[in-house]
């Protein structure tokens, strides 16, 4: 017996209405991802999150660029998370959702499809016990590669201030205007003190078409993190004393950096927290190299897989 025939643990004594369940392969987590997430949360007191084994997504879609265990770790880091459950099975299945007390399935208002074609939540919809949540525009693990693998750069957001006032970016003055009151209301979804670099300042360094997501993805996809309080768009590069000193909560107790390699550059970007005592560098762990560049490069290797089939 497989891994999808049979749920871990005992069986909860019972269905409850406020225990929800989301399944889903979360490749390289990005804030679509947050946005299914939280909506799903917000019809309810739990949620518990099923997360695909890579043997079912390569079967049904083809193979991830992140590993389970990877995935799973994202997820778990989601701050609407209740509990996270590996190798759920591609299909969703009502003895899965039942044995975890999730009365009803959410999942976004578009069409998943396994291996043969068929609706993946066929068999809960059939039972009523499915709930629908908007998908979340513009983002997707399928665009993110394509992103990658075509060295786009129509993603990038000069002025995060003027796109959310409707100033700037793509469409009519109405469309531009709808655009950012969206982006806003995500904003303020996501933290309850929102103030992540600019893109051009990420670009300079790095080249290329880095960063692969935009000042507004990156911020979404730090807000979301249990683990983060507050996230200070626009921060420079290297983090001087005075820009410290004029943080809103005044200077930090502490500066952390972990243990990715800078490019070769000139000069030291920490030299201002070194100097006043605060810098912090984080050990090797377990993802220390998990990083933009490594999933690029994981990308790139699997490119003839990768072309053609939706990852998210």
């Amino acid at each position: 017996m497989s891994t999808e025939d049979l749920p871990p643990g005992d069986p909860a004594p019972e269905l409850l209405d406020g225990r929800l369940w989301v399944d889903g392969c979360f490749d390289f987590f990005h804030h679509g991802h947050a946005g299914a997430i939280v909506q799903a949360r917000q019809l309810g007191d739990e949620l518990y999150v099923g997360v695909h084994s890579d043997e079912a997504i390569l079967e049904n879609k083809g193979p991830t660029v992140m590993n389970l265990r990877e995935r799973l770790f994202a997820v778990d880091a989601c701050r609407w998370v209740t509990r996270s459950v590996a190798n759920a099975p591609y299909v969703t299945q009502l003895d899965w959702v039942s044995h975890f007390g999730c009365r009803y399935v959410v999942h976004g208002d578009d069409i998943t499809s396994d291996g043969a074609g068929e609706d993946c939540y066929r068999f809960v919809k059939a039972a009523g016990r499915f709930k629908v949540v908007k998908r979340t525009p513009s983002i997707s693990t399928t665009d993110l590669v394509g992103r990658m693998l075509l060295c786009t750069k129509t993603h990038f957001i000069r002025s995060l201030e003027a796109t959310l006032a409707g100033r700037e970016g793509p469409g009519t003055a109405d469309e531009r205007a709808a655009t950012g009151a969206a982006m806003a209301e995500r904003m303020r979804l996501y933290a309850t003190d929102a103030s992540a670099r600019q893109p051009g300042v990420i670009n300079a360094w790095k080249g290329v078409n880095y960063p692969i997501m935009n000042i507004y993805e990156r911020g979404l996809c730090v807000l979301q993190c249990r683990h983060v309080d507050a996230v200070v768009f626009g921060a420079p590069f290297a983090p001087t004393r005075a820009y410290l000193g004029a943080l809103p909560y005044g200077v930090p107790d502490a500066v952390y950096h972990g243990p990715t390699a800078f490019m070769p550059l000139t000069y030291d970007p920490y030299v201002d927290p070194k100097a006043l005592g605060i810098y912090e560098a984080i050990g090797a762990h377990e993802f220390a190299d998990v990083n933009a560049e490594t999933i690029v490069a994981r990308i790139l290797a699997s490119r003839d897989r990768l072309v053609g089939p939706s990852l998210d």
